[in-house]
């Protein structure tokens, strides 16, 4: 009777099934397990994104991130500096796509998604995916007023 409670369990599941999402209870019964957090970095056209998938009891989240470098010096050029507050002020509404100042005058460029099982590894490469390409035209325009910083990116 216990075996065909597991294939149950099982067959009610979303497949694949991620890795450690099941574990074996004390009375021997498969007992879900929700994983809260997933963290990866990758290198994507020589810059290091950072990427975090959390699952929520009923749904999931995917977020990438990467340091753009240091925000333009005035003595850079002030219109340059004027230039990207403005981007970065255009992307205050945007539902997924960020750019954004930290207190060490760092550009960072988020981009994040919600997923119905961010355990899943086939949905967190193609939720990230999808982030890196929804990102790559705030990159472009930010690569014209020298973001990313050449020497960021290299690191």
């Amino acid at each position: 009777m216990q075996q065909n409670e597991n294939m149950s369990l099982l067959a009610n599941q979303k497949l694949p099934l991620a890795m450690h999402s099941f574990a074996v209870g004390a009375d021997g019964r498969l007992v879900k397990q929700v994983l809260s957090r997933i963290a990866f970095h990758f290198i994507f056209d020589g810059l290091t994104y950072h990427a975090i998938a959390l699952q929520g009891e009923d749904a999931g989240f995917v977020e990438i991130y990467t340091d753009l470098g240091g925000i333009p010096y005035s003595a850079e050029g002030v219109a340059r500096r004027v230039d990207v507050a403005e981007i970065i002020y255009s992307t205050r509404d945007l539902p997924s796509i960020r750019v954004s100042v930290t207190d060490k005058q760092h550009v960072i460029l988020s981009a994040s998604a919600a997923v119905d099982n961010a355990t899943v590894s086939q949905t967190i490469l193609a939720t990230v995916s999808m982030l890196v390409i929804k990102a790559r035209p705030w990159l472009t325009l930010l690569a014209l007023y020298g973001l990313p910083n050449p020497r960021q990116a290299a690191a």
